[in-house]
């Protein structure tokens, strides 16, 4: 039996479930990335800078816990964080 390791509990991959928890786990990935982005663009004064960055890799580890990204994902997003943190603090 093939299953999907993102998902709580194992799944066949051939059930009505499997597909029902993939487009419940795609909605939640897009919904936690949507929010991500929030984070990243909102107005941010520079004494905010820090914890602006901290709350973004925070977001991310979140993600990565709950399976809705992967380490790689995980680093690309820290690495925007970073680079918005670098760009603004000057």
């Amino acid at each position: 039996m093939q299953t999907h390791a993102g998902l709580k509990r194992t799944v066949p991959i051939d059930s009505p479930q499997f597909l029902e928890s993939i487009t419940m786990l795609n909605q939640r990935r897009r919904i936690a990335l949507a929010a991500w982005r929030s984070i990243l663009e909102r107005p941010t004064s520079r004494a905010d800078l820090e914890r602006k960055y901290h709350e973004l890799l925070s977001a991310a580890d979140g993600m990565e816990k709950e399976g809705l990204i992967n380490g790689e994902e995980w680093r690309k997003l820290a690495r925007k964080a970073a680079a918005c943190f670098d760009e603004t603090k000057y």
